[in-house]
């Protein structure tokens, strides 16, 4: 039977998502391809037309969810609202992401939990990347902000901006690290709430 492009992408995804428990369970160094295979009782030749080795499957499941959650990012500077109200859509719709998306959340597990890694390696590079993007587009709603003079006397855009990048990241360690204060996503909005009352005048 011929298979279609819809069934190649389905078993794209299936490797995926089985890779991810896989690299979690063992850790990304201790993994093989054979571990990955087995899991869901694939081909080599099944698993090779999709991916070239363990390091292309590990780069596209992170890359998918980087770009889903950057979409996300981009999509909170469409929205009607002035900059509070775009802040305040764009903090949730990431807070949204990491408490509903499963998968992005056993991504940030193997990425910061899991990944024997290296200051030079892809991940860093693509993590570095991804909190620079995060931390500047706050900044220019910040300083959109203090332009039109709502923002509260002695706040600092970048210093601001870097303090929320700093807090969406300590809730998703605490998520992980301290759970009985961060597996709540209402007292997590409520955190971020408060911050950003804080911020605006």
């Amino acid at each position: 039977m011929k298979r279609t492009k819809e069934d190649a992408q389905l078993t794209k995804e299936s490797i995926m998502e089985s890779a991810l428990d896989v690299f979690i369970t063992k850790g990304y160094s201790k993994t093989t391809t054979n571990n990955i295979i087995t899991k869901i009782n694939l081909t080599k030749g099944a698993f090779y037309f999709h991916f070239n080795d363990k390091e292309d499957l590990f780069k596209q499941v992170i890359a998918k969810e980087l770009d889903f959650i950057s979409g996300l990012i981009v999509d909170s500077f469409i929205k009607e609202g002035d900059e509070k109200a775009k802040v305040g859509h764009l903090l949730f719709n990431v807070l949204d992401n990491f408490y509903n998306n499963k998968r992005f959340r056993k991504v940030i597990l193997l990425t910061w939990f899991r990944v024997e890694v290296e200051v030079d390696c892809h991940i860093m590079h693509d993590k570095t990347n991804f909190n620079e993007f995060f931390l500047e587009e706050l900044n220019k709603l910040f300083v959109q902000a203090h332009k039109k003079g709502k923002l509260r006397n002695g706040i600092k855009p970048l210093e601001t901006a870097t303090h929320v990048t700093a807090l969406i990241l300590g809730i998703y360690r605490m998520y992980f690290v301290t759970p009985k204060y961060a597996t709540n996503i209402n007292f997590s909005k409520d955190i971020l709430k408060s911050y950003i009352n804080q911020i605006f005048i």
